[in-house]
């Protein structure tokens, strides 16, 4: 079980963070949900995390903005980086490093635990 590892979802879509939650509760994380990226922000100033699984469109501060900001004073939190819409090889690159990765919804969640698994060990 992974009781000390604490997730944090940031996506405006409800329905997909309360499945996420069960699976990720199941999987024996702990999880917090932030419905866009100023709340996101305000949780990781205040607690620590060890990731975010974070959709790259929201209102009011999008994913790869809260990023940026995120990275300004907390480069330790590995980040899940979610879209359902294309994404070129470009802004991919300037995405993805170790410690972030980018997946593109739909999505299995087999496949959110592997990221988490490799962005663990590696």
């Amino acid at each position: 079980m992974n009781t000390d590892k604490h997730i944090l979802i940031v996506d405006d879509n409800v329905s997909l963070c309360r499945i996420m939650l069960l699976i990720l509760q199941s999987s024996g994380y702990n999880v917090t949900i932030a419905n866009d990226g100023l709340e996101f922000l305000d949780y990781v100033r205040t607690e620590k995390y060890d990731f975010a699984i974070m959709d790259i469109r929201m209102p009011c501060m999008d994913g790869t903005k809260a990023l940026s900001t995120l990275r300004e004073y907390d480069s330790d939190l590995k980040v899940i980086l979610m879209t359902a819409y294309p994404v070129n090889t470009l802004a991919k690159q300037e995405l993805v490093d170790k410690q972030c990765r980018l997946i593109q919804k739909p999505f299995d969640m087999t496949d959110i635990l592997k990221l988490i698994e490799e962005m663990t060990c590696g």
